[in-house]
């Protein structure tokens, strides 16, 4: 089994790590290697945004899957920095499902929502270009475009935070997406269930590299929000560290746990 993927969490900031959505190859034999679209970020699988829209491309996920799971969510009124980047993680998540929706009513919404919330941790000025394209594009309805320009900024974001040293607001930007990918992916793993599409959710290294990471942190140590989220990564290491099939009831509890996690630690 290949080392598990960190997703970004979508629209831009959680893209400095990773991706929001785990690729499933519905009805075939085999799960998509992730290896072949993969890059190493500190010894954790994570893959490369513009690749894995191809792969999504591959599902027998209809658009209207997609859009029955589309949730944009309201204008963040957060209390800090670190949950404005939690905020932003799901923001992400958001927009690369609501480009797999193909909806542009969501995307312009979700493009100034991103806006709004990188003025908020300061990096306005870094992604109000692609900011403006991605809305942009999305009247004209050029999908292929918008892709381009996600995977444009999530260099440009990543590149930014690395510069300021902030990794601590990238990695709250990362767990952020990632909740709200899970929940998502597998709400769709729950509709379309075969034991083969389970496998991509036995993931220990990355809730290690979460766990591990948050824990020796003593500012997420005082923060409510992130003590819930170590709390929560701690009662999913049951279902999605260990390898094999993963059976449908724990699969949903799996969603349950992130829709939890959605309400209570990345919304606004």
């Amino acid at each position: 089994m290949n080392a598990p993927l960190i997703p970004v969490s979508g629209l831009i900031g959680a893209m400095i790590t990773a991706c929001p959505f785990f690729p499933l190859a519905w009805g075939s034999e085999d799960v998509i290697a992730f290896n072949e679209i993969a890059t190493i970020h500190r010894e954790v699988i994570v893959p490369i945004p513009s690749e894995v829209f191809n792969v999504l491309d591959q599902f027998d996920v209809t658009r209207n899957d997609w859009r029955r799971q589309l949730k944009v969510p309201e204008e963040a009124d957060c209390q800090n920095r670190t949950h404005f980047a939690l905020f932003l993680g799901r923001v992400v998540a958001e927009g690369f499902l609501a480009v797999e929706a193909e909806d542009g009513d969501a995307i312009r919404s979700l493009g100034r929502q991103v806006l709004s919330v990188a003025e908020e941790l300061g990096l306005r000025q870094a992604v109000i270009k692609h900011s403006k394209s991605i809305i942009e594009e999305a009247e004209r309805g050029d999908w292929e475009a918008v892709r381009e320009e996600f995977d444009a900024t999530r260099q440009t974001v990543r590149d930014e935070m690395e510069r300021r040293r902030d990794q601590d607001l990238s990695h709250c930007v990362s767990v952020g997406g990632w909740i709200r990918g899970t929940e998502i992916i597998t709400a769709i793993i729950d509709q379309h269930y075969t034991p083969k599409s389970s496998e991509i959710l036995y993931q220990p290294q990355l809730l290690e590299h979460f766990t591990s990471t948050f824990k020796e942190n003593r500012r997420f140590q005082r923060d409510r929000r992130m003590r819930t989220i170590i709390g929560k990564l701690d009662e999913l290491q049951p279902f999605m560290a260990k390898e094999g099939v993963i059976d449908r009831d724990q699969v949903r509890k799996i969603h349950r746990i992130c829709a939890k996690l959605s309400t209570d630690t990345i919304s606004p």
